[in-house]
Formats: structure tokens, sequence, C-alpha cells
């Protein structure tokens, strides 16, 4: 999978549009100390989460500041995106909009921190330390500039291309009256279909999922392509499952008689762990099923890099946003 990083804009002088206004500590009258404690973020590019998940933005210290504090990440608060006449919307934890997407913490000053970063959170959250799930990181240099691209922190996820392969069977059972019951991300061979993934970064896991008629399954979570699955709720136990991710429909499933058909998806998410909404599939799909494949047993069949629902896959749908460093009044 390739993706086209975001390049961080180069903003050699002061410019007022991004920074607001050049100058010292002090404010455009000369009396109001400001800080650089704003940052304002494009909605555009972020998903709606669930209704069980926020985001959150966290600044982190430099590694001086944060050796000399107990916990060291400050939280910028928590917020949501949403969907308004097909526009995304920056909403706080309580639904309300953030007009011009500004998240402030007034009594910190970002020249003495390295990174901005998005988590997702439980929501409610039990805590007030971010989650395992870091979602998007950008890196804060001055010297470059005041705004600062975000990307999903695994590079290794940059370079993974689409030579990614699944088949149909059922190698749970000792039925072979049943082979398009199960999807199985492995060749037909039973050698390893998932060739070059590597395992996702910690906080993170990879889940399968099925959409077959209005029902969405899950195949298993799982961190290792060459190794069974997390989770078997549907499989049968007559024989030992392949040691490579998949499912067999057979037992206890939603669906009577569940057979795939050319309509159904299949497809591979990246999963925040622990997952606050383990049943719904989170919003960044690494792999699906070629349309109007049909089915048929035994066979190789080739996963895109694809949104879930067979749109053709673009780089720039990967988890990725950009913000700008602005300066306000000190508290």
């Amino acid at each position: 999978m390739i993706r086209r990083a975001l390049v961080i804009a180069v903003v050699l002088g002061c410019t007022a549009a991004l920074v607001g206004g050049c100058g010292g500590d002090s404010g455009t009258n000369g009396d109001v100390p400001e800080a650089y404690n704003k940052v304002r973020l494009d909605p555009s590019t972020l998903t709606p989460l669930g209704d069980q998940m926020m985001y959150e933005l966290w600044a982190l210290p430099t590694a001086e500041e944060s050796a000399a504090e107990e916990s060291p990440w400050v939280s910028f608060g928590k917020f949501n995106v949403i969907l308004d006449d097909g526009a995304h919307k920056l909403v706080d934890e309580d639904g309300n909009v953030v007009s011009d997407g500004t998240l402030s913490m007034t009594s910190l000053d970002l020249k003495a921190f390295d990174s901005l970063i998005i988590t997702v959170e439980s929501d409610p959250d039990t805590d007030t330390l971010p989650s395992a799930s870091m979602y998007l990181r950008g890196d804060i240099d001055f010297e470059v500039g005041y705004s600062l691209a975000f990307r999903f922190p695994a590079d290794h996820l940059d370079q993974v291309d689409d030579n990614a392969w699944f088949s149909y069977g059922t190698p749970t059972d000792a039925d072979t009256s049943n082979e398009l019951s199960g999807v199985w991300f492995m060749l037909g061979s039973r050698a390893q279909g998932l060739i070059n993934l590597d395992p996702p970064p910690d906080g993170w896991v990879y889940q399968g999922w099925v959409l077959h008629d209005t029902h969405v399954l899950t195949t298993g979570r799982f961190r290792y392509a060459d190794s069974t699955d997390w989770d078997a709720p549907y499989s049968a136990d007559e024989v030992a499952p392949p040691s490579f991710p998949g499912e067999d429909f057979l037992r206890n499933s939603p669906v009577n008689g569940f057979e795939f058909s050319v309509e159904d998806s299949v497809w591979i998410s990246v999963e925040p762990f622990p997952d606050p909404d383990p049943a719904t599939p989170f919003p960044y799909t690494l792999y699906a099923r070629r349309p109007g494949q049909i089915p048929e047993a035994g066979l190789n069949f080739r996963l895109d890099m694809r949104n879930e629902d067979g749109s053709p896959f673009n780089p720039d749908d990967f988890p990725h946003t950009i913000a700008w460093i602005e300066r306000g009044p000190v508290e």
C-alpha cells in the first residue's frame, strides 16, 4: 500500500493568516501576552467516529520537558467530526460545532513541545491519560513553519502493497458441501495470503469483516498474517483451523445457510486495541475484496487497497490531516 505523505507547508516568514501576526510575546495592542497555544485542525479528512469513541488532541513536550514531568501529556480536549450538508465539521465532546476547528490550551506554549498527537478514546472516558491507540501524529518544527501534517504512526503501512489474497473454504469441519460458507486470508493451497503485511503498531490490531446481506460479521482480530486470529465465533471445531486469519460461518451465525455471493463485501480494517466498539468496523480500511468476483472454493482472490464499499482507493483516504499552530492570549 503506497500512500503519498502530505508535505508540510514551509513558512519562511511570519504569515498573518496562519500565526496570527508577527512580533514578540505581547499582543497587537502591546500589553496582552500571547503564546503559540492554539491548534486549528482541518476536519475534512477526519472520519466521524461512532457513539462510543472520541478523538483527543494531545501535546507531547520535548524530551527535556518530559523528563521533568510525571505525566507530560497535555490534552487540548476531546472532539469528534460530523457530516453537515456534506461538509466535515469539528464538534466538542458535548456535540457543539467548533466553527473554526480551533482547539486551545491557554496555559501553555507549544514552543516547548515536540509533537501533536490524536488518540482514539472511549466515550465516556474513565481516565485523564491517553489511550494506547495513537491515531495521528504530527511533529512540531517552528524552524520549518507553523503548519504540520498528521499521519498514522506506522511507517511500514505506507509500504504495504497489493500482494494480498483470500480464498473460500470451510477448513474447520469435515463437510465438503459447504465450502462457500467460509473465508480465509490465505491461498487455496493453504499458504500465506497477506504476503507483505507486518504487525500493526502498539494500540492497534487488524480485523477481518464480512458484509452479508445486511449483516456485518467479524472474521476475527489478528496481529500476524501467518497465524490464527484471536476469535472464532462462527467456526466449527471438528478440525483445527489453519495458521492464518479467517472464519467459517457454520454456527452461531445470524444468517441461516450462510453462503458467499458476488455481492458480499470482505475487508480488513485497522482497529483500536482495546476497542471501545468491537462490533463496529473502525473507519480505517486496509484491504477490501475486489468487486465483481464470483466466489469459488479453493481459488485465490485478490484483495485490493479499496474502501469497503468497493470504491477505488485514493492514497489520501488513509488517515491524515493537517493543522496550523496559531497564537492566542496567555491565561
